[in-house]
Protein backbone atom coordinates (compact mmCIF):
# COMPACT_ATOMS: atom_id res chain seq x y z
CA UNK A 1 0.00 0.00 0.00
CA UNK A 2 2.82 2.27 0.79
CA UNK A 3 4.59 2.28 -2.85
CA UNK A 4 1.42 2.40 -4.55
CA UNK A 5 0.20 5.82 -2.31
CA UNK A 6 3.81 7.09 -3.22
CA UNK A 7 3.42 6.37 -6.99
CA UNK A 8 -0.10 8.12 -6.53
CA UNK A 9 1.48 11.01 -5.06
CA UNK A 10 4.26 11.38 -7.79
CA UNK A 11 1.46 11.74 -10.50
CA UNK A 12 -0.55 13.91 -8.90
CA UNK A 13 2.41 16.07 -7.96
CA UNK A 14 3.73 16.53 -11.56
CA UNK A 15 0.32 16.58 -13.45
CA UNK A 16 0.14 19.77 -10.75
CA UNK A 17 3.28 20.70 -12.09
CA UNK A 18 2.50 20.88 -15.76
CA UNK A 19 -0.53 22.46 -15.21
CA UNK A 20 1.16 25.42 -13.24
CA UNK A 21 3.64 25.57 -16.09
CA UNK A 22 1.33 24.88 -19.29
CA UNK A 23 -1.63 27.28 -18.40
CA UNK A 24 1.04 30.54 -18.81
CA UNK A 25 2.73 29.85 -21.90
CA UNK A 26 -0.83 28.68 -23.37
CA UNK A 27 -1.87 31.89 -21.89
CA UNK A 28 0.98 33.76 -23.48
CA UNK A 29 0.73 32.34 -27.15
CA UNK A 30 -3.36 32.66 -27.45
CA UNK A 31 -4.08 35.31 -30.54
CA UNK A 32 -7.16 35.79 -28.94
CA UNK A 33 -6.30 39.23 -27.14
CA UNK A 34 -9.56 41.92 -26.51
CA UNK A 35 -6.30 44.50 -27.44
CA UNK A 36 -7.56 45.24 -31.23
CA UNK A 37 -5.17 44.62 -34.00
CA UNK A 38 -5.80 48.07 -35.61
CA UNK A 39 -5.90 51.24 -33.52
CA UNK A 40 -9.09 53.20 -33.37
CA UNK A 41 -7.45 56.34 -35.19
CA UNK A 42 -6.51 53.96 -37.86
CA UNK A 43 -9.77 52.49 -38.01
CA UNK A 44 -11.73 56.17 -38.33
CA UNK A 45 -8.81 56.83 -40.72
CA UNK A 46 -9.69 53.82 -42.93
CA UNK A 47 -13.66 54.44 -42.55
CA UNK A 48 -13.49 58.13 -44.15
CA UNK A 49 -11.04 57.23 -46.97
CA UNK A 50 -13.48 53.62 -47.42
CA UNK A 51 -17.00 56.43 -47.41
CA UNK A 52 -14.84 58.59 -49.87
CA UNK A 53 -13.94 55.90 -52.28
CA UNK A 54 -17.24 54.41 -52.26
CA UNK A 55 -18.37 58.03 -52.78
CA UNK A 56 -20.75 57.90 -49.59
CA UNK A 57 -22.33 61.14 -49.02
CA UNK A 58 -21.79 62.13 -44.84
CA UNK A 59 -21.81 66.18 -46.04
CA UNK A 60 -24.58 66.30 -43.58
CA UNK A 61 -23.71 63.75 -40.95
CA UNK A 62 -21.27 63.97 -38.02
CA UNK A 63 -19.57 61.00 -36.56
CA UNK A 64 -21.70 59.89 -33.96
CA UNK A 65 -19.70 56.80 -32.39
CA UNK A 66 -17.14 54.18 -32.70
CA UNK A 67 -17.62 51.33 -30.91
CA UNK A 68 -14.99 47.80 -30.63
CA UNK A 69 -17.23 45.09 -31.19
CA UNK A 70 -15.37 41.66 -29.58
CA UNK A 71 -17.61 39.67 -31.56
CA UNK A 72 -18.00 36.76 -29.18
CA UNK A 73 -19.04 34.55 -31.42
CA UNK A 74 -16.07 34.42 -33.37
CA UNK A 75 -18.05 34.25 -36.93
CA UNK A 76 -16.53 38.23 -38.39
CA UNK A 77 -13.63 38.84 -35.92
CA UNK A 78 -13.23 41.61 -33.64
CA UNK A 79 -14.13 44.93 -35.51
CA UNK A 80 -14.36 48.42 -35.10
CA UNK A 81 -18.16 49.78 -35.77
CA UNK A 82 -17.97 53.56 -36.77
CA UNK A 83 -21.46 55.24 -37.24
CA UNK A 84 -22.21 58.53 -39.02
CA UNK A 85 -25.41 60.23 -38.25
CA UNK A 86 -27.50 62.74 -39.94
CA UNK A 87 -27.85 66.15 -38.92
CA UNK A 88 -31.60 66.14 -39.89
CA UNK A 89 -33.44 63.25 -38.44
CA UNK A 90 -34.10 60.94 -41.41
CA UNK A 91 -35.65 57.24 -41.42
CA UNK A 92 -32.38 55.28 -42.03
CA UNK A 93 -29.83 57.98 -42.01
CA UNK A 94 -27.32 56.24 -39.81
CA UNK A 95 -24.12 55.12 -42.13
CA UNK A 96 -22.65 52.09 -40.33
CA UNK A 97 -18.61 50.96 -41.15
CA UNK A 98 -17.03 48.24 -40.28
CA UNK A 99 -13.17 48.15 -39.97
CA UNK A 100 -12.42 44.67 -39.28
CA UNK A 101 -8.62 43.77 -38.18
CA UNK A 102 -7.31 42.45 -41.05
CA UNK A 103 -7.78 45.77 -42.67
CA UNK A 104 -11.19 44.76 -44.48
CA UNK A 105 -13.85 47.66 -44.32
CA UNK A 106 -17.12 47.52 -45.32
CA UNK A 107 -20.96 49.70 -44.97
CA UNK A 108 -24.35 49.48 -44.29
CA UNK A 109 -26.94 52.26 -44.51
CA UNK A 110 -29.24 52.36 -41.95
CA UNK A 111 -32.87 51.47 -42.41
Amino acid sequence: MGSEYYFMMRGIVFGVLVALVAVPIAAQTSPDTREPGITLELAVAKAKSYVRDKHIDVSDAYLDSVVLHQNPRGDRGKFWLITWQRKEYMKGGQVFVRVYMNGSVEHALGE
